[in-house]
């Protein structure tokens, strides 16, 4: 016999965890939008046009903490509406918090890769 209340920890548990693995995912794919969007060779033409608008544009594309805040904030903003909608203020707040969160780990990746590339000049030097 199953109870019901058991049933509904169940159902809770199980949204949490998707819920959990959605974001998950949501901020690895706004990562990989970021550095497609910055460093892309294929974007080059469309990027270099935006920063020629104006300082302010320039300054965004140039940005991998601008650029990631963005691209999460409407990653979030396109599955909300693809899914349920807009309901409340929340849904806002969502969509500020994986901005936000996509900014900063898009700034440590970004990081990271400069780090790196510093590495391997150093190494290709001594050779």
């Amino acid at each position: 016999m199953v109870y019901p209340c058991l049933m509904k920890v169940q159902q809770n548990l199980n949204s949490y965890f998707l819920t959990n693995m959605d974001t998950i995912w949501m901020v690895v794919a706004g990562i990989g939008m970021t550095f497609i969007l910055k460093y892309s060779y294929i974007l080059r033409h469309p990027r270099n046009w935006v920063s020629s608008l104006c300082e302010t544009t320039k300054e965004f594309t140039n940005c991998c903490m601008c650029m990631g805040f963005w691209v999460g904030f409407f990653l979030k903003l396109s599955s909300l509406l693809i899914t349920n909608g807009i309901n409340t203020i929340q849904d806002v707040y969502i969509c500020f918090l994986l901005g936000c969160i996509v900014s900063i780990t898009s700034f440590f990746g970004d990081v990271f890769l400069e780090v790196m590339d510093a590495y391997i000049d150093d190494k290709k030097k001594e050779l």
